[in-house]
């Protein structure tokens, strides 16, 4: 029985090697395709759990070549590798995450079906022959054509394939797209493809180093993202054990151990004799000044060699909660200070040092407050939390906090999601003017509320989000439906967990356990809320989706809403000219 890996070290050979034993004899049959799938999933989900230490001793220790692994794997694993750390870095979700590495592990697959052996051709720096630079040309078609008849992959994974080596400039292939037309993850694998093959030697040509080859790409800005190539620059050039640091010309020290607190790290160092690179017999400290001189451990240095200077590394796992709603539980501070608020007789001193004991949320409540009142000065958080009201000043803290939680993880999608739902809180805050119950800050919450299972819906996560939404194919009052989705089984119960966790009003959860059924209820406060939701659901789906309020399937709702909100038909109009003229209902790529 083989015994279980202890170490980062050991772990990534045997992780390499696992893709190396199917990389070398690829032949695209179904049984290897097969294989291929399983080990795509293993590869990106035991990536996914390593903590930020062991992703950047992993990124050192795959941008070593070794003899005995194949161009094709060395490329896929590196890209693997810097996604890894760059996920964390960047928060990516977990989704994401796995659609990214599953890529690009399999995006260069089209380079050796229909044996065209192109990997080693472009290793060995070998002139293309006719057909092989037009099966060059169509490569990721290939790739992307093959991933997609053996599914191995997502449909966003295939997608983000297909587009990896698309530039901004429109001068890329197979598609030649250009600027917002490449998706996100098309132009993370373009940028991180075309790093990887500077990093990597070829045949009889040294690899460039790390800062040659992103001021390469950074003289390229009209090919790939800068905002992005900023986001590879930090995650590539962090100080990390296993990385080499330059010492002098004729030395250099390999990263043991660092000191983040002192911004010091320790090293092995290595001085360059007659030719041959000799170990000094002690460690040294040194100061991390800059960046520049962070670099690969030479290939001199054997494997053997480094393991015995790391080997003590061990392996440490995190555990996910991007998919997991017990990361949406609010902070202990937190849960104290809402209670606090809600107190009949709040006691001012206990809540100002509540809240300036979170002075991330003060900050957001404070910013909020100029948005809405530029004429306003604020001294402090607890000054706006008066200003406010404290029993407004709850559901507002609620939001604002509930909503950092809900987009702390990326995805592609996100910024859709935002677009709209920044549109559907104002407009709810809008029709708040008209109800008597009701405060402006308690509709907001009631609504994102309804609207936080979209965040952890996977679908949100894997489907590309349709540009037009057919309103009959959808349940039009159902949150799902902003995203062309109709509502998930489990979305109730998702609002009724967080209600529990964030509401305080006995009365709000109820009608959320009740799943909004006015039927069930005679409560006016649980009417004005799901009624006022309900148009700002409309209201939004006429702002992004050209949903006529006079349509068929939704005219009477409508009247009937605007009713017993009390809303005339020319305060309506006035409601959704102000929605299409001052919303941002069109995120630019």
């Amino acid at each position: 029985m083989t015994a279980p890996v202890s170490n980062v070290f050991e772990f990534t050979l045997k992780l390499r090697n696992q893709l190396e034993n199917l990389f070398a004899n690829f032949d695209g049959s179904k049984a290897h395709a097969t294989k291929l799938k399983a080990q795509v999933v293993i590869t990106a989900e035991k990536l996914s759990t390593l903590s930020s230490d062991n992703r950047g001793i992993l990124l050192a220790l795959a941008f070593r070549p070794s003899p005995s692994i194949s161009p094709s794997t060395h490329h896929a694993f590196c890209c693997a590798a810097v996604l890894s750390k760059l996920s964390l870095q960047q928060r990516y979700h977990h989704h994401f995450f796995i659609e990214l590495v599953s890529a690009a592990l399999t995006m260069r697959l089209g380079l050796d079906i229909n044996k065209q052996d192109l990997s080693n051709t472009i290793y060995q720096r070998k002139r293309l022959t006719p057909v092989q630079k037009k099966h060059y040309g169509l490569y990721p078609l290939h790739s992307a054509n093959y991933l997609n008849k053996a599914r191995l992959v997502s449909n966003n994974a295939i997608y983000a394939t297909l587009q990896h080596q698309e530039l901004l400039d429109g001068s890329g292939y197979p598609n030649k797209l250009s600027g917002h037309r490449i998706s996100q993850s098309g132009q993370l694998l373009s940028l991180i493809n075309k790093f990887v093959e500077l990093v990597t030697p070829r045949h009889q040509r040294a690899p460039f180093s790390l800062m040659q080859s992103l001021s390469y790409l950074a003289r390229r800005p009209h090919l790939y993202s800068s905002t992005l190539l900023a986001q590879l620059t930090r995650c590539v050039t962090t100080p990390a054990i296993g990385m080499a640091t330059s010492i002098s010309a004729t030395s250099f020290g390999v990263i043991e151990s660092l000191d983040h607190l002192n911004g010091q790290v320790t090293v092995q160092r290595f001085d360059l004799i007659e030719k041959e690179y000799q170990q000094a017999s002690a460690s040294q400290e040194l100061q991390c000044n800059g960046n520049d001189s962070l670099q690969v451990v030479p290939v001199e240095i054997t494997d053997k060699k480094l393991y015995q200077l790391i080997s003590d590394q061990e392996l440490v796992t995190i555990a996910d909660n991007s998919v997991s709603i017990s990361r949406l539980k609010p902070a202990s501070s937190l849960t104290d200070l809402l209670e606090a608020l809600a107190v009949r007789s709040p006691e001012h001193e206990v809540i100002a040092q509540q809240i300036s004991a979170l002075p991330l949320l003060g900050d957001k409540l404070i910013n909020t407050l100029y948005r809405q009142y530029p004429e306003r000065q604020f001294n402090n958080s607890f000054h706006a939390l008066q200003m406010v009201g404290f029993k407004q000043s709850r559901p507002l803290l609620s939001l604002l906090a509930l909503r950092s939680q809900l987009n702390h993880f990326k995805f592609p999608a996100l910024a859709t999601l935002e677009y709209k739902i920044d549109t559907l809180l104002s407009v709810i805050k809008q029709i708040g003017e008209f109800t008597q119950e009701a405060l402006p800050n308690q509709l907001m919450m009631f609504a994102l509320l309804n609207l936080a299972p979209l965040y952890l819906d996977k679908r949100v996560h894997q489907t590309n989000l349709p540009a037009k939404i057919d309103i009959d194919k959808v349940q039009i009052l159902q949150a799902a439906s902003l995203l062309g989705l109709n509502a998930s089984p489990k979305q109730f119960q998702i609002i009724n967990t967080l209600a529990r966790l964030w509401e305080g009003d006995k009365s709000i959860r109820q009608i959320l356990t009740l799943e909004n059924d006015l039927s069930k209820t005679k409560n006016r406060l649980a009417h004005e809320l799901v009624q006022s939701y309900q148009l700002a659901l409309l209201i939004t789906h006429q702002c992004f989706h050209g949903l006529e309020l006079a349509h068929q399937g939704v005219e009477a709702q409508v009247a009937s809403i605007s009713r017993r909100l009390k809303i005339s038909a020319k305060e309506l109009d006035n409601l959704s000219q102000l929605t299409l003229e001052t919303g941002a209902y069109c995120p630019l790529g």
